[in-house]
C-alpha cells in the first residue's frame, strides 16, 4: 500500500546531496494499521466548575460520560 505520488525535482533545500535535474523518488509512509483518529482532553476544573455553576446552578458532572461523549469513538490518550 502507498500513495501515488509523482516524482518531484531536488533542490538544496529538499536534499543534502543535491544534483541538478535529479528526480527525488517521493517518501511513502506505510502503517502497519488503519489511520486511527487518537484525542486528549484538557478540562480546566476550576473555570469549568464555575461556569456550571452559573450557567446552571448545579457543580455536578459525570466526567466519565462527558468524556466519552466529546471522544466520539476516536482513541483516547489521556484527559487531563
Amino acid at each position: 500500500m502507498g500513495y501515488n505520488v509523482p516524482p518531484r525535482r531536488c533542490t538544496a533545500t529538499a536534499s543534502a546531496n543535491y544534483l541538478p535535474g535529479v528526480v527525488c523518488q517521493p517518501r511513502v509512509f506505510l502503517s502497519r494499521r488503519p489511520h486511527v483518529e487518537r484525542v486528549a482532553i484538557f478540562i480546566d476544573g476550576s473555570n469549568f466548575y464555575h461556569c456550571l455553576k452559573d450557567e446552571f446552578g448545579i457543580a455536578k458532572l459525570d466526567m466519565g460520560k462527558l468524556v466519552e461523549k466529546v471522544r466520539a469513538g476516536r482513541d483516547l490518550v489521556r484527559t487531563y
